[in-house]
C-alpha cells in the first residue's frame, strides 16, 4: 500500500470557510488501535538554541490529571499517553528562564500535539507570556497516512437512526462507505475500542463489528469520545487489517459530575412513512422504533479516581413480510395477494396444533422484532504523575427475529413468503450477538526516556441462534412443481450454537533519545470459535401436494408403527451425529497470533520527520481438525503445477512467518504548519474471516451421517414428527460428502 498526500492551507476566504467546515465535521490524525494521544516539541531560548533539562507539565484541566517530563539533550520532550480532548494547560520553565504557559490546548486519538516552547532570559523584561493553543493535528508531525477521526462533538451532531452503530458516523469518510474501506470485504477491517478488539471475527455476515449480525452494535454512541478510521498508518504498532483499521476510546470521568439522558422515536405515523401508492391505500404493518439512554461521569476520588456509566436500549419493530394470502379478509386494496389459499393456511395451522400440539403462530401481519441492550462502566485511576490505570467493561445482549431459510441445500427451498409461497412465523428464528468484554491498559513512565504501555483484555461473544417456535421436521409442500406452504422448523437452526472469545495482549516500550522516539513491543493473541451447525437434524420432508401431505400424517396418526409411507413424496432428508456416543458435532479452532515489532520515528529537524520500523507476525493453530480416510488415499490436480495433490483434513495449516516493513515521512515545508507534504509505504496484514479456517474443522465427512432419499425410496420412510427414529442401529458415514480443505501454506491476508 502506498499513499502520498499533500495538505495546503487555503488562504482565500473561501477555502478558510471550507476548511472551517471540514474541520467541524472532523479532524484527521494518524494512528489506529492506540487509546490515547500524546504532546511533544521542544524547548528552546530566543536563539533557538535547546534547552537541556528544562521542565514540561502539562494538566488536563477537567480532571486536573498531570503528566510531566525534562527534555532531552537536543531539547526536546514528549509527553506520552495522555488523555484525548481537553483543555490541557502546559507549562514550560528552565532556571533562569521565564516560565511560559499554553492553554486550551486539547489533543486527538493517536495524534501527537506539537507544542513549541521559546523561553526568555529571566533578566528581560517581559509581562506572563500565555498563549491560547488550538486543535490542529492535521498539521502534526505524526501524520504520515490516510485517515479520519471524528471527536465527541462531531459524533453527537452528526445525524443518526437506525442503530446508532459507529458505521453511521465513519460512512462519511471518503475512503469507503462505513462499512468496507480501500476497496477491502468490510471482515477484513480490525475494529477496537479502548484497544480491545470488537471485531465479528468469525466472520458471518457482512458487518465487520460485534453486534452486526442483529444489525445492532455493542456500544452506544454516546460512551464514544472519539472515533477513528485509518486505512495507511505507517506506525508499526498498528495491524491486523487489510481494510482499516477502526479505532474508538470511550468516555472518561472528571473532577465535576455530568451526564445525559435522551431518547429517539419513529414509528408508522404520516409523519415517517407514506400510506398510499399512486393514490391506492396501503395497509401499514407496525413500524416502530424506540431508543433510551443514560450516561453519567464524575470522580470518586477528586484529581485521582473517576469513573463513567452509560447504558443504552433499542427496540426496532417492523413487518416481517407484507404479503396476504389469496381471499385473506385482512387485506385492502393495494396490498400483495399471493397465490396461496388463505383457507389453506388456516387449515393447516389448526391441524398441526390439534393433531401434533405444533403452533405455527401467524402467516400474515407479524412482525420482525430487534431488541439490543448494553451498558458501559469505566474507570480511569491517576496512581500518580508516573502511572495510570485504565479498567473498562462493556456488556451487550441482542437479538433479531430472522424469516425462514430460503435455502435449496435442505428440502425444496423459495419457501419465503412471495407471490408463490407463504411460511408461518413459528419456522423463523432468532439470531443473538451478545458481547462481553473487559480491557485493562497501564501508562508507566519510567523515566524522561523511557515510557511503557502496557494492555490486556478479553472479548467473547455468543451468536447462538434461539428457535421461534417448537422443534418440529420441516415440511415443504409443493403445488405445480413449486413450493406452495412450508410448515416446521428452519432446516438450518436446530443446534446452531456459535460462540468465540479473543484474549490479547500487548506491551510497547518507548525510549526517547536526542531527536529519536524508539519503540518496541510484542502483540500476543489467543482466538478459539465453537461452531455447532447441524443442518436438516430436525428432518425434512418435501411432499408433491397438500393432499399427500394429509394423507401421510393421517397414516402415522392412525398407525404410529407403521414402516411404510403410503404415498410417494418427493424427497426426505436427515443428518445426524456420526461421531462416539452420537455427541454434537461441535468444530472447535483454536489459533495463536504473535507479533514482534520495532521502529525508530526521527525527526531529522524541527521541520521535517521520518518513520522506519519493521514488524514480523507468527500464526500457528492447535490440531482441533479430523482426518477423513477416504479424502487421504485419494490424488486430487494441482491446476498451476501440473501434479498430483494430497488432501489431509486432519491437518491445519503450517505456520506462517509474516514480515510488514513500513516506510513513513511528514514535511512542513514552511515550519509554519501552512503546507505539509507527508507520505509512505508498508505492508498490511489482516486477520481472515476465521469461519474459513472453521469450515475445515465442519466440512471433512467424518462428523455426520446423513440421509438423503428421493422419489421411490421415501416410501421406505413414512412421515414421522420425531426423525431420530431413522437413525441407524449403526450409524455410517455417508458416501458422498462436501469438502472444506485449506492449503498447508495458507497465510493471512495482506496489502
Amino acid at each position: 500500500m502506498i499513499t502520498f498526500t499533500v495538505n495546503k492551507r487555503f488562504s482565500a476566504i473561501a477555502g478558510k470557510l471550507l476548511l472551517l467546515a471540514a474541520l467541524l465535521l472532523c479532524g484527521l490524525t494518524t494512528f489506529a488501535q492506540v487509546t490515547t494521544s500524546s504532546l511533544t516539541g521542544s524547548v528552546t531560548d530566543a536563539n533557538g538554541e535547546g534547552l537541556i533539562g528544562a521542565t514540561v507539565v502539562a494538566t488536563h484541566v477537567p480532571s486536573g490529571t498531570r503528566y510531566g517530563t525534562a527534555t532531552n539533550e537536543a531539547g526536546r520532550y514528549t509527553l506520552p499517553a495522555v488523555r484525548v480532548g481537553g483543555p490541557f494547560t502546559v507549562v514550560a520553565s528552565y532556571t533562569g528562564f521565564e516560565p511560559q504557559t499554553q492553554q486550551n490546548v486539547y489533543t486527538s486519538l493517536g495524534t501527537a500535539t506539537n507544542l513549541r516552547f521559546v523561553l526568555q532570559e529571566s533578566s528581560t523584561l517581559v509581562s506572563e507570556v500565555a498563549i491560547i493553543g488550538r486543535r490542529n493535528d492535521i498539521f502534526s508531525s505524526d501524520r504520515t497516512g490516510a485517515a479520519v477521526t471524528y471527536n465527541a462533538d462531531a459524533i453527537a451532531t452528526v445525524p443518526v437512526i437506525g442503530s446508532r452503530s459507529i458505521r453511521e458516523v465513519t460512512k462519511f469518510t471518503p475512503f469507503g462507505n462505513g462499512n468496507t474501506f480501500g476497496g477491502q470485504d468490510s471482515r477484513l477491517n480490525n475494529f477496537t475500542i479502548d484497544g480491545s478488539v470488537f471485531n465479528n471475527s468469525f466472520g458471518l455476515g457482512t458487518d465487520a463489528a460485534a453486534g452486526g449480525r442483529t444489525s445492532s452494535t455493542a456500544i452506544s454512541l454516546d460512551a464514544i469520545q472519539e472515533v477513528q478510521v485509518n486505512i495507511a498508518p505507517f506506525d508499526v504498532r498498528q495491524s491486523g487489517f487489510v481494510g482499516s483499521g477502526l479505532n474508538a476510546v470511550t468516555r472518561s470521568g472528571t473532577n465535576e459530575y455530568s451526564g445525559s439522558v435522551y431518547t429517539f422515536f419513529r414509528n408508522n405515523s404520516e409523519t415517517f412513512n407514506g400510506n398510499s401508492v399512486n393514490g391506492n391505500p396501503i395497509t401499514l404493518g407496525d413500524f416502530k422504533e424506540n431508543i433510551y439512554g443514560a450516561r453519567i461521569g464524575g470522580p470518586l476520588i477528586k484529581d485521582k479516581l473517576f469513573f463513567f456509566a452509560n447504558f443504552e436500549q433499542v427496540t426496532r419493530v417492523e413487518p416481517a413480510q407484507t404479503w396476504f394470502a389469496n381471499g385473506s379478509p385482512n387485506a385492502a386494496a393495494g396490498d400483495q395477494i399471493n397465490r396461496v389459499a388463505y383457507q389453506d393456511m388456516v387449515d393447516l395451522s389448526n391441524f398441526m396444533r390439534t393433531n401434533f400440539n405444533y403452533e405455527t403462530g401467524p402467516f400474515e401481519n407479524y412482525d420482525d422484532e430487534t431488541n439490543s441492550r448494553k451498558f458501559l462502566v469505566r474507570l480511569d485511576y491517576n496512581l500518580n504523575d508516573k502511572n495510570k490505570l485504565t479498567l473498562r467493561y462493556t456488556h451487550h445482549d441482542s437479538d433479531d427475529y430472522n424469516i425462514i431459510s430460503n435455502s435449496r441445500s435442505a428440502g425444496f427451498g423459495d419457501r419465503r413468503t412471495n407471490a408463490d409461497a407463504m411460511s408461518f412465523q413459528n419456522s423463523g428464528y432468532l439470531i443473538q450477538d451478545n458481547t462481553r468484554s473487559i480491557v485493562g491498559e497501564w501508562n508507566w513512565t519510567i523515566s524522561n526516556q523511557l515510557h511503557n504501555n502496557f494492555i490486556i483484555g478479553l472479548d467473547k461473544q455468543n451468536e447462538d441462534r434461539a428457535y421461534a417456535g417448537a422443534f418440529f421436521p420441516l415440511i415443504d409442500i409443493k403445488e405445480d412443481s413449486r413450493t406452495y406452504i412450508s410448515v416446521g422448523m428452519d432446516p438450518f437452526t436446530p443446534d446452531n450454537k456459535l460462540n468465540y472469545y479473543t484474549f490479547h495482549a500487548t506491551n510497547n516500550l518507548s525510549y526517547y533519545t536526542g531527536r529519536h522516539t524508539i519503540t518496541g513491543g510484542i502483540n500476543y493473541e489467543y482466538y478459539k470459535s465453537n461452531n455447532l451447525f447441524f443442518p436438516a437434524s430436525n428432518g425434512v420432508y418435501v411432499f408433491n401436494s397438500l393432499a399427500d401431505f394429509y394423507t401421510a400424517a393421517n397414516d402415522y396418526l392412525d398407525n404410529p408403527t407403521n414402516t411404510m409411507s403410503p404415498v410417494e413424496y418427493d424427497r426426505f432428508q436427515f443428518r445426524y451425529s456420526a461421531l462416539e456416543g452420537a455427541a454434537s458435532p461441535l468444530q472447535v479452532l483454536k489459533t495463536h497470533r504473535i507479533d514482534i515489532y520495532g521502529q525508530d520515528n526521527f525527526q531529522v529537524n524541527d521541520n521535517f520527520k521520518v518513520l522506519f520500523g519493521l514488524r514480523l507476525g507468527t500464526f500457528f493453530y492447535e490440531n482441533t481438525a479430523l482426518e477423513n480416510p477416504a479424502i487421504s488415499g485419494l490424488d486430487f490436480i494441482d491446476v498451476d503445477e501440473s501434479r498430483g495433490y494430497k488432501i489431509n483434513t486432519g491437518e491445519m495449516p503450517e505456520t506462517q512467518i509474516l514480515w510488514e516493513p513500513r516506510l513513513g515521512f511528514n514535511w512542513d515545508v514552511t515550519g509554519k504548519k501552512t503546507t505539509q507534504v507527508r507520505g509512505g509505504t508498508g505492508i498490511f496484514t489482516g486477520r481472515p474471516p476465521y469461519v474459513y479456517l472453521s469450515n475445515q474443522i465442519g466440512n471433512n465427512g467424518v462428523l455426520t451421517g446423513f440421509i438423503d432419499d428421493r422419489n421411490a425410496a421415501t416410501l421406505n420412510r413414512p412421515f414421522r414428527p420425531d426423525a431420530s427414529v431413522f437413525i441407524p442401529a449403526t450409524p455410517t458415514l455417508p458416501s458422498s460428502f462436501d469438502i472444506a480443505f485449506t492449503d498447508a501454506g495458507y497465510k493471512f491476508p495482506q496489502v
